[in-house]
């Protein structure tokens, strides 16, 4: 089993979309490092899947 095949099956069980959220939650943040999470996590996800 590679890294893509797994990821792909524990997608939708992540809901990708709530990551966003949750970080904007988390306390102690700031507004950089909430951007920067962000933008990092999409990315990454981004490239894993393309």
């Amino acid at each position: 089993m590679n890294l893509k095949s797994a990821l792909a099956r524990l997608l939708p069980r992540i809901h990708a979309l709530d990551i966003p959220a949750l970080i904007d939650e988390t306390p102690y943040l700031t507004d950089l490092q909430r951007n920067f999470y962000i933008r990092y996590l999409t990315a990454r996800r981004e490239k894993v899947f393309s």
